[in-house]
């Protein structure tokens, strides 16, 4: 009988538009009193804070009043003798004024002459020495307000009691009306500490407000930064009836809604109905309405919903499954990947410990991400990131997190950033792995190799920074002497030869510290000249024997892109296969070539350096070569391997020497600077960085040399204190290798706050990490006209702060 029961659309829509109405009516009725009562409330909690802040910003300028009465009466200016007698009118005073806990005079020392309540000497306590100083002071210790007046050169100190604070809360609940048991009110200290009242629980009572102000200071007196918090809770609930026009108004809303639902829905019924019947009832009595066929099509597709569910779960659990791969890859190698979208400078990772049974992306603004480094290393987070999206490769960085580690000491993460590739829908992200350093997630062998050569690699660091530095004051008081004077003959040649060894010693620190570096890719760049050099007399002591050598190369040569150790191991398999086929000569000269076409089959466009390597006249009586040329195999191996060429035209073996050439890829042309002097350069104004001071005062020597206008720092600190004074500088050279703050950090700091200030960062060859590529770079040791160039650059650009 059920199943036959049909009711109207018309019916049921007005209905249920009607109960809609009037239960509208009944919940406005029921809510409406309840939100005005809970703005009342609200209003009232603020009030009452803002009453008792002011309440105590008087009752401080009162208590201050009273301390001058005070001082007063006890005569503050007569001798010590009297200290006694004051005593007794100190606590018959205090006898007078209930309000205050102690009150005693304490001389400049701290020692206290006169008490009136017996309290302990304020010598030793935070807030004293913070007051000591002021004409007027307010201070909060252990929850206890002290307020100290100073009187030539003693101070009068009085501790306000609870009671003065409970006078000042009765007030404000006097003016407002309110009860005790409904406004509840609590003074809170600077130092968080509470001074009057209990701290409101957490969560607050249900319906309960609460308001909070600070005190904003009287007259004379600077602001306490106290917090005065109120809450307020509401009152006892009672039972509301309607009236007779409120049910009439629920009638009426239902009656109305009723029948504005009827009317609203006989149009769609009529639509309906004619869906319901068949298109054509009179050529096809037994076709089906369209209501029909949609309902077929929906079982039809219920069908076949299983098997979508269940490919559904399939999927989800295949995902499940790489996800839980890629987590425990990540709890194995100890490595977390993010992705840092720039655009939206959100930072996405993967987060194991997610609710569900998966990993769950989790997001996190970038801003947050950084506020969680030590501020000393933000800047040089920031300028890793700018560097890894400006070029392809890998840029690390190893930043402290402010966070405490397991032991109290702070952690140290080793970030690698790296450009991803570009996404249609958001452009380029970028990849960061990070890892804790921690030797809990290494192999042993690992670490005992790890823990074994990082002393190693430092101790030749700092020798290798020492000599350099060393070198440096010998090379630039040189260049000094040689500039200002005008040497003879004689003493040219020795200066000449003084600077050369210089050269070679410069060239023995780079070797040196290739043999405990494990980053060769930081030694990327060599100056051919400098290396070929320095390299030269160590084959002829150790390979060539009494073969001559003839070194050829101009020392203007520009730097090829590859190790010093490359260009060393190549001359060594030559030098061993002119030592084994029995030459009697060794020489090496070199060019610059730069073509946009090809030098050679398969040697790309661009600039080369040509070594060209020739063996001295043929000798009479040569022993035949051995079997192979494994030496020269290995040359063209090499030179292949950085991207040259090794090409032989002669190899010897007949009546003309041995010559061969090596194409080595070369850096880009660099601008040409500017003349030296004035007339064609503007002098500049440099801050010099420099921990060492005897490195400090010859570099400066050679800028006052130079014509520069020089201000000496110490350290990053003492050189961001000078730029906070004056920041109208040119240029910044500092030292790669400082402590404290080193180099890097330092010229990240200053590009980030002063970007007008072009940074120079000298250090040893090949020490700077990639991230410094975006500076200019001085390698230590250098010669004056090296500085000179450099800053003969920077004055021919535009002025970068001129405004």
């Amino acid at each position: 009988m059920l199943e036959r029961l049909r009711i109207s659309l018309k019916v049921v829509n007005g209905v249920q538009v009607g109960l809609v109405a009037g239960l509208a009516c009944v919940g406005a009725w029921l809510i409406l009193p309840t939100g005005r009562e809970s703005l009342e409330m609200r209003e009232t909690a603020r009030l009452a804070a803002r009453n008792l802040a002011g309440a105590i910003d008087l009752g401080l300028k009162s208590v201050e009043t009273d301390a001058r009465s005070a001082a007063m009466l006890l005569k503050v200016g007569e001798s010590a003798a009297d200290d006694e007698r004051r005593g007794d009118t100190l606590r018959e005073w205090l006898g007078l004024h209930p309000t205050y806990a102690d009150a005693m005079l304490v001389g400049a020392d701290g020692a206290v002459r006169v008490s009136g309540g017996g309290g302990s000497a304020p010598v030793g306590q935070a807030w004293f020495r913070r007051a000591r100083g002021a004409d007027i002071a307010v201070a909060t210790e252990r929850g206890a307000v002290h307020l100290s007046v100073a009187l030539g050169g003693d101070h009068l100190v009085l501790r306000v009691g609870p009671a003065w604070f409970g006078e000042l809360e009765a007030r404000v609940r006097d003016g407002l009306a309110v009860s005790t048991s409904r406004l509840a009110l609590s003074v809170t200290g600077a130092d968080g500490i509470p001074l009057s009242g209990v701290a409101p629980p957490r969560p607050l009572p249900d319906g309960a407000v609460e308001a909070t102000t600070q005190t904003s200071g009287a007259q004379g007196l600077a602001s306490t930064g106290w917090a005065v918090t109120s809450v307020m809770a509401p009152a006892p609930a009672s039972v509301r009836l309607p009236d007779r026009t409120f049910a009439l108004l629920v009638l009426t809303m239902i009656f109305g809604g009723t029948g504005l639902g009827y009317a609203v829905a006989m149009h769609p019924a009529r639509r309906l109905r004619r869906l319901a019947r068949p298109l054509d009832t009179v050529s096809a009595p037994d076709e089906a309405a369209r209501i029909t066929e949609i309902d077929d099509l929906e079982r039809a597709r219920d069908s076949l919903a299983p098997r979508d569910d269940r490919g559904t779960r399939d999927a989800r659990t295949g995902l499940g499954r790489i996800r839980a791969r890629l987590r425990t890859f990540e709890a194995m190698s100890g490595w977390t990947l993010w992705e840092v979208d720039p655009s939206t400078r959100q930072v996405i990772w993967t987060d194991p410990s997610h609710e569900t049974g998966l990993a769950g992306d989790r997001s996190i603004a970038l801003d947050e991400l950084i506020d969680g480094i030590l501020p000393t290393d933000r800047a040089l987070m920031r300028l890793t990131m700018e560097a890894a999206m400006a070029e392809d490769g890998p840029h690390d960085v190893v930043l402290r997190t402010s966070h405490a580690g397991p032991e109290g000491g702070e952690r140290r993460l080793l970030v690698r950033f790296r450009r991803g590739e570009a996404r249609e829908e958001g452009g380029v992200r970028l990849l960061a792995l990070s890892r804790e350093m921690d030797d809990s997630h290494e192999p042993t062998a690992a670490v005992n190799e790890r823990r074994r050569d990082a002393p190693l690699r430092r101790v030749t660091d700092g020798i290798v920074h020492d000599v350099n530095n060393a070198l440096t004051v010998v090379t630039a008081n040189l260049g000094i002497l040689k500039r200002r004077h005008a040497l003879g003959t004689a003493e040219a040649r020795l200066v000449d030869g003084a600077l050369a060894g210089a050269a070679r010693g410069a060239a023995l620190t780079r070797r040196m510290a290739g043999l405990v570096r494990s980053d060769k890719g930081s030694l990327a760049e060599a100056d051919i000249a400098a290396t070929v050099a320095s390299f030269l007399p160590f084959l002829q002591a150790q390979v060539l024997g009494e073969m001559p050598v003839m070194n050829r190369l101009a020392a203007d040569l520009p730097t090829v892109r590859c190790s010093e150790p490359v260009i060393e191991v190549v001359l060594l398999n030559l030098a061993f296969h002119f030592r084994d086929c029995g030459f009697d000569g060794f020489a090496v000269a070199g060019s610059t070539h730069e073509t946009e076409s090809e030098i050679l089959p398969g040697l790309l466009a661009g600039r080369y350096v040509r070594l060209v390597v020739a063996s001295g006249r043929p000798a009479r009586q040569r022993p035949s070569p051995p079997a192979g040329v494994a030496p020269l195999e290995a040359v063209a191996e090499l030179v292949a391997g950085i991207g040259g060429r090794f090409a032989i035209q002669s190899d010897g073996s007949g009546a003309e020497p041995f010559l061969a050439d090596l194409w080595l890829p070369a850096e880009a042309r660099r601008a040409e600077a500017a003349p030296e002097r004035a007339g064609a350069t503007r002098l500049l104004r440099v801050l010099l960085v420099e921990s060492d001071s005897l490195v400090r005062a010859c570099l400066a020597e050679v800028l006052t040399d130079l014509g520069h206008a020089v201000v000496q720092a110490a350290s990053g600190a003492h050189a961001l204190e000078a730029l906070m004074r004056d920041g109208a500088f040119d240029a910044m050279i500092t030292d790669y290798a400082m402590p404290v703050m080193s180099g890097l950090q330092l010229a990240a700091t200053v590009v980030e706050r002063h970007p007008g200030v072009r940074v120079i960062i000298a250090g040893p060859h090949g020490h700077l990490p990639a991230t410094a590529r975006r500076f200019l770079q001085l390698d230590k040791p250098f010669r004056e006209e090296d500085l000179a160039a450099i800053l003969s650059a920077i004055a021919a650009a535009p002025l970068a702060h001129a405004a």
